[in-house]
């Protein structure tokens, strides 16, 4: 039963996921979402939501400068699209999940949001604004049923990390030093993520929204 049930999930979120995708490369786009498979007791907000989670997972493989070293471009290509492409793929999915009688969003954002890293500014600046986002739909939505949490994503080996970890930007000097701030003395995997990210999307949660869950091995503590 669990296996199907994985099956039909990933039949659901591999399409949605390249939409997601699509909406954050084409910011102008204005799409039509189609609707989702049924999945009434796996997802959604309420035991008879048909609509399908959605998960915005998506952000941009950035550099890491100061603040005072950011340039005009580089600020407006993060904002086109790691908050302009979130505002509209919230601001899409709501007719949906109402039409639906609910739905869960699930952000993935930014441990920066609470401790400042250093040089860090073109992911989490944009996050802080996706969380605000995040908030109004729950805020706002929860009367329909639509619930909206997020997660905090610390250091996770994998993906950017290992691009800055061969270019010799996460040396061992670096490692050393965030792990004497960590709680927790190791650095995250991507399974921790998708764990996190599950249980907010399934009802399991279902009586949470609004809520930032830090999987950061303890740095924002």
């Amino acid at each position: 039963m669990r296996r199907r049930r994985r099956r039909r999930a990933k039949r659901t979120l591999t399409p949605l996921l390249l939409l997601l995708l699509l909406l954050l490369l084409a910011p102008t786009w204005r799409p039509r979402l189609p609707q989702l498979p049924s999945h009434p007791r796996g997802w959604g907000a309420r035991r008879d939501a048909a609509q399908g989670p959605v998960v915005v997972a998506a952000g941009s493989d950035i550099k890491q400068p100061f603040l005072a070293d950011v340039t005009d471009a580089q600020w407006e290509e993060v904002i086109a699209g790691d908050l302009n492409g979130f505002f509209r793929i919230v601001k899409n999915i709501i007719p949906h999940f109402r039409a639906h009688g609910g739905g869960s969003l699930v952000h993935i954002s930014s441990a920066g949001l609470g401790r400042t890293p250093p040089r860090d500014v073109l992911s989490v600046a944009p996050k802080a604004a996706n969380e605000a986002l995040v908030q109004y739909l729950a805020k706002e939505e929860g009367v329909h049923g639509i619930r909206a949490n997020s997660v905090a994503v610390g250091v996770i080996e994998t993906g950017i990390f290992k691009r800055l970890e061969a270019e010799g930007v996460f040396d061992a000097a670096w490692k050393e030093a965030v792990l004497s701030t960590l709680p927790l003395k190791h650095f995250g995997q991507p399974e921790d993520i998708a764990e996190a990210a599950a249980f907010f999307a399934s009802n399991r949660s279902k009586y949470v929204t609004g809520q930032l869950l830090f999987v950061d091995g303890g740095y924002a503590v």
